[in-house]
């Protein structure tokens, strides 16, 4: 689903710009690329020389997108900063404003795709929840205050954010959401939280499972910010739906959330973030449901079946919203 198109000329020209860097040989050739797929508006590569692995990022300038931007400088910094931890793809190399974009290399993470496995539940989400809380748990100093954006984490920001979103959508997509702008107007007062590296685009296909467990992948768009947006977003039912997964069961996120907490058991802000969770929890998933109305909007006319399968994201993130509401 990439904006881009991977062409014989592009590979020639992603190779020759790595070769002039010190990065490839000249004995590589464009067939050596294997296309990976699941970038939106990027070409990814893996390349295999000897016994390395590599992954390819080429970047391309192309639409903004207000929940999940591209941004290669800070995929880059977060790589970096995330190096040695298992949390993310070990970084090669990366170099900005080349003749064939930003580049980006970084280790190939071997492994499947997060998949649900009923027979195997407790398990499978605990892994997940056990690693956003060693991400959460990276410490934030000067250098990460540099590097990364803001998060909004306030009910009212998020809530300002949708409404930015929504301004923007058909208005024949607003009418399952105009009860759910009114009931959630009156925003709670929550205390700011202390920051934590916050991914912020976790589903499951960037949660990459292999022999030592999960892996987040593709972090072209963190920032600082509450910790538990990851955990909203990776139980989002939009978010699992789009990854062309069944939505999560109520008592498989209740025990994701448990999980969580109990790994985050060393932190002195657990009380703080279980205080916190109903708070801000209905807004966040307001704001995804926000964000899949702005994006049918912008797709129903160039990608029809990707428009698609953002409306059956959309009923199942406001079924949730609403059940959330109605046990409130």
């Amino acid at each position: 689903m990439s904006d881009s198109e991977d062409s014989a000329e592009q590979r020639a020209l992603l190779l020759t710009v790595l070769a002039d860097a010190g990065f490839l040989s000249n004995t590589v050739a464009a067939s050596d690329l294997k296309l990976l797929t699941g970038g939106f508006w990027n070409q990814v590569y893996r390349l295999q020389v000897g016994e390395k692995r590599m992954v390819i990022k080429q970047f391309f300038k192309g639409v903004t997108n207000p929940m999940f931007p591209v941004m290669p400088d800070t995929e880059a910094a977060a790589l970096s900063y995330l190096q040695g931890s298992a949390c993310a793809p070990e970084p090669i190399a990366y170099l900005p404003q080349t003749s064939a974009g930003d580049i980006l290399l970084y280790g190939y993470v071997a492994g499947l795709p997060w998949k649900f496995d009923p027979q195997n539940a407790e398990k499978c989400t605990k892994d997940v929840a056990e690693l956003l809380a060693r991400v959460h748990r990276t410490p934030i100093d000067a250098n990460a205050k540099n590097s990364f954006r803001l998060l909004p984490q306030s009910p009212k920001d998020l809530y300002a954010h949708s409404l930015t979103m929504l301004g923007e959508c058909e208005e024949t997509l607003l009418d399952p959401l105009v009860h759910l702008k009114q009931t959630l107007a009156d925003c709670p007062l929550t205390a700011p939280c202390a920051p934590a590296l916050v991914h912020t685009d976790c589903g499951p296909g960037n949660i990459i499972v292999g022999e030592a467990g999960p892996c987040l992948i593709d972090w072209q768009c963190p920032g600082l910010g509450d910790p538990l947006q990851d955990v909203f977003t990776f139980a989002s039912p939009a978010m699992q739906t789009l990854y062309h997964c069944e939505p999560l069961a109520d008592g498989v996120i209740q025990h994701f959330f448990q999980s969580y907490f109990q790994a985050q058991s060393a932190g002195s802000d657990v009380d703080a973030m279980k205080a916190r969770l109903p708070l801000v929890q209905v807004y966040h998933h307001f704001r995804f449901a926000a964000y899949c109305a702005y994006r049918i909007t912008h797709l129903q006319a160039s990608e029809p079946a990707v428009a698609a399968l953002y409306s059956q994201a959309l009923s199942a993130e406001l079924d949730y919203l609403n059940h959330l509401l109605e046990n409130k």
